[in-house]
């Protein structure tokens, strides 16, 4: 391909963005907003529409941080939306180089050096691409300060058309890297100002990075993953250590429990059922719930799994992770009377090992039956979550756990028993819908790809699934089963990770993912590629947003035109 112009442009952007540090949870995030608020107030569109460029609080969110969005108009109502967001993760990794990490320009000399000495492999092959000229480092570089660059381009070029047709809007969010408030609050607002626009998005491209080695990563991303973290709260029946067999160790459930799901390849994604098949559950928190030590066994426990999706439902999940707490109960019963008749033959000894029948519930029926003892009851829950509700410093986990503990209680629930809850945000599984909207931006993508390729452009490849968690979770619309489930089950909903998901359902926008490509996002050594990411790939975005505003979108099923 010939030199791009859009070279220049998207690589300055980047360079200007990565100096704006933009931390989560920072005063850097909190200040990017309205300093990227103020750069395109000074843009002339802007200056002689300032109705068109909004800068947004978020919604509901214990931080002060800001979305920007900017409409660039032309005829008509049908509008491409542009998304990314603008927060990054720390510099840890950076070490004594911290201080140069949103500096692109200054960085590049010493991580080279540092890069170049290291004995890991994988550091020195980074030392020799940044010493190629063809990559930019620091931090956000590549996620996702380029996107951002490269949206940016893009919606300056459409503003710079005499009589465009259609419209064109960019989206900047926050909090992408821990809760999503960014996008999740924008999705309400264009919900918002869309009608007072007369505006209608047919498609949204988000240009977050792309996840993968060399062509892997130079691709469009036409779905996302999904991702749960169901949580088992665990009732054992407490004993003193010199009798282990009066009780039943909460401990051994947990980690009976952890056994069954850690890796388990068959509660993952089946397959065949998807494109691509999702990594197995993983373990990310195992507790008991003691304050201090004793020598009695733990009464309770707590266990937390991380488990992403491609394809299942919110509802499919809770039924496999409630099975496998089902029989992580009865294999630790079982395993507990085993070992007390072995040991009652060693030591001659009359061992009792009580009858217990194990349950397995969800949080929502432990909430139904604790509400249906009364008025007094449900007052007692009403007081907790309003004490829980006056601690803000108290996190999603802390206070999952909290209420839990506390619906147990007054539900009267005795162990052994096991019950299992959503504990953290809900991202939804993305797949591009089937309909004349989904056909027509897939049909759009394939087409553009393929003409960049035959221009001598490199190949951008089609990939079904974006493998990491992302704002597109919150921008496609969620069946009502699937939001029954998860508002049922988790018992955070209404204080700390409320989503109307009622909005991404009503603005009806298909969304895919492409975005820069390079290596290393979130470690030392992240880079951007800048032949593909400053100049074949805004070029590529470019042609994909006309096509979509010029051209019609196919008819959905059983809708007849005359």
């Amino acid at each position: 391909m010939p030199a791009s112009p859009w070279f220049k442009p998207v690589r300055d952007w980047t360079v200007d963005l990565v100096r704006q540090p933009s931390v989560t949870n920072t005063p850097g995030e909190t200040a990017f907003g309205p300093w990227l608020h103020a750069r395109l107030a000074q843009w002339p569109a802007f200056r002689q529409h300032p109705e068109r460029l909004c800068l947004l609080k978020t919604l509901d969110d214990p931080h002060e941080r800001y979305s920007v969005i900017a409409v660039a108009r032309g005829r008509g109502r049908r509008t491409v939306a542009l998304c990314g967001h603008y927060d990054t993760v720390e510099y840890d990794p950076y070490g004594e180089l911290a201080g140069l990490a949103t500096d692109p320009e200054a960085l590049l000399p010493r991580l080279i050096e540092r890069l170049a000495h290291s004995p890991e492999p994988r550091d020195q092959r980074a030392a020799a691409e940044l010493q190629s000229g063809d990559f930019l480092a620091g931090r956000g570089a590549l996620d996702m300060k380029s996107g951002l660059a490269m949206g940016l381009a893009v919606l300056e070029a459409f503003l710079a058309q005499p009589d465009p047709v259609g419209n064109l809007i960019f989206v900047a969010t926050p909090d992408e890297e821990d809760a999503s408030h960014g996008m999740r609050s924008a999705v309400r607002q264009l919900d918002a100002l869309l009608p007072e626009w007369g505006l209608e998005i047919i498609a949204a491209l988000n240009v977050d990075s792309g996840v993968g080695e060399g062509e892997d990563g130079r691709a469009a991303f036409l779905g996302s993953v999904g991702k749960v973290l169901p949580s088992v709260f665990v009732v054992g029946r407490p004993t003193h250590a010199g009798a282990p067999f009066d009780g039943l160790n909460a401990a051994l459930v947990a980690a009976t429990m952890t056994q069954r799901m850690e890796g388990n390849p068959a509660l993952g994604d089946t397959p065949g059922a998807a494109p691509e098949v999702a990594p197995p559950p993983m373990t990310l928190y195992q507790t008991d719930r003691r304050s201090r030590y004793n020598v009695t066994s733990p009464a309770t426990a707590w266990c937390s799994y991380n488990v992403l999706t491609y394809h299942r439902a919110p509802g499919e999940i809770l039924a496999g992770v409630l099975g496998e707490a089902r029989g992580a109960l009865e294999e630790a019963v079982t395993l507990t009377r085993t070992r007390a008749a072995a040991y009652a033959r060693v030591a001659g000894a009359i061992i009792d090992v009580y009858d217990w029948q194990p349950i397995a519930l969800d949080y929502a029926t432990l909430r139904k039956q604790a509400e249906a003892r009364g008025p007094e009851a449900r007052a007692t829950l009403a007081a907790l979550e309003t004490a829980l509700d006056a601690e803000p410093g108290l996190d999603v986990i802390g206070y999952t756990q909290r209420l839990v503990e506390g619906v147990a209680a007054v539900a009267g629930l005795h162990g052994p028993a096991a019950v299992l809850c959503f504990a953290s945000q809900f991202y939804p599984r993305v797949a591009l819908p089937e309909d004349g909207r989904g056909w027509h931006l897939r049909a759009a993508l394939e087409a553009e790809a393929t003409r960049l390729e035959r221009e001598g452009g490199p190949r951008v490849r089609l990939r079904p699934c974006f493998p990491g968690i992302s704002d597109m979770s919150f921008f496609a619309p969620l069946g009502e089963a699937d939001i029954d489930a998860v508002v049922a089950n988790t018992p955070a909903w209404r204080a700390r990770l409320a989503h109307d998901f009622g909005a991404a359902a009503r603005l009806r926008a298909p969304i895919v993912n492409l975005g820069p490509w390079g290596s290393d996002y979130h470690q030392l050594a992240e880079r951007v590629n800048a032949p593909y990411s400053f100049g074949a790939l805004p070029e590529l975005l470019w042609r994909v947003v006309l096509r979509l505003l010029s051209t019609p979108a196919a008819p959905e099923p059983g809708t007849h035109h005359s």
